[in-house]
């Protein structure tokens, strides 16, 4: 998996994530993002007065008012704790493993246990929202992903299971 595809991925589960939750009003000192056609995403840090500035280039504009619909806020970790317990869910843990992965532990509505273990914490939280309030109830018991479910060639080994 090169860099960049990786990153496309997050960005993807990134935009999901915030169109589902209804998340469109930005605040100071969090990250937008839009994406260009066959280019891939550019991110934004909100600054004050309805400004942004781009952390690719550093140039300072104001936050577009006909391109707000394009922009998506790149969730924090704090922003994605809120919206599961605004879901009715819970994340029951957040544990480092071997010093090298994220293992989150979350409980949708429905009780089901989501576990996602990755190297990215908000890249392992936000599967585990997309998961449990993304994608609707789960069907099964156990369920065994193969990399990232948004993208076959990911090769993560990713997992989720429902109890």
């Amino acid at each position: 998996m090169d860099i960049l595809n990786g990153y496309s991925e997050k960005m993807v589960l990134f935009e999901n994530i915030s169109r589902h939750a209804g998340w469109n009003n930005p605040q100071f000192g969090e990250r937008v993002a839009r994406r260009f056609a066959d280019v891939g995403y550019e991110e934004f840090l909100v600054l004050p007065q309805g400004k942004m500035v781009s952390m690719l280039s550093g140039t300072i504009t104001a936050i577009p008012t006909d391109d707000e619909a394009s922009l998506f806020i790149v969730p924090s970790v704090e922003r994605l704790v809120f919206w599961c317990e605004e879901m009715g869910g819970k994340v029951s843990s957040i544990e480092r493993v071997d010093l090298r992965d994220w293992c989150v532990r979350l409980v949708n509505k429905a009780d089901s246990l989501i576990v996602i273990q990755d190297r990215d914490l908000l890249f392992a939280l936000s599967l585990a929202c997309f998961k449990a309030f993304c994608l609707g109830e789960l069907k099964t018991k156990t369920q065994s992903i193969s990399g990232n479910p948004l993208s076959k060639k990911s090769g993560r080994g990713l997992r989720l299971v429902s109890t």
